[in-house]
């Protein structure tokens, strides 16, 4: 009788209660994992568009620095920021590349999308209009420059 007293008076926890736990925990923690997912894809959408309006802010300090036309022309999600080369026209071979930047790269799950292709600077600031769409599941920000003072909003 005083053996089986004594087993049973020993304190811990049982191999049952320890699984319980544990399951509980992985539980919780999947729950977790899944319910940030929605945050980080929308700091990745919030990245994406604030490199886009800063190198379109870029693109138009160049402009008026430099006294001539600077765009952004947009191919799929990359796009460069360059000066047109002596033919005066965007996109072709001797256009003067300043920076280039591939959105998918540093920003996964982002897709870029814009209206017309380019958009373009001019030395008094203006610019030539249109709207990039950047995309990242169901949410979605637009970066557009008006056309008659230049300025640049994220919306």
């Amino acid at each position: 009788v005083s053996i089986m007293k004594s087993l049973y008076s020993q304190k811990g926890f049982t191999l049952i209660e320890l699984l319980v736990v544990i399951a509980i925990i992985g539980i919780g923690t999947a729950i977790a994992v899944l319910s940030s997912r929605g945050p980080i894809e929308m700091y990745r959408l919030k990245g994406a568009s604030r490199q886009v309006y800063s190198d379109m802010q870029l693109a138009r300090l160049w402009a008026i620095k430099e006294g001539t036309d600077c765009a952004l022309v947009y191919s799929g999600n990359t796009y460069s920021v360059r000066f047109p080369g002596t033919d005066g026209i965007f996109g072709t071979a001797d256009d003067v590349i300043k920076k280039t930047e591939d959105i998918s790269s540093d920003y996964s799950r982002v897709t870029l999308s814009s209206t017309p292709a380019q958009t373009t600077f001019k030395p008094d600031g203006t610019s030539s209009g249109g709207t990039v769409k950047l995309t990242s599941g169901s949410e979605t920000k637009q970066v557009s420059p008006n056309t008659a003072t230049g300025n640049i909003r994220i919306q």
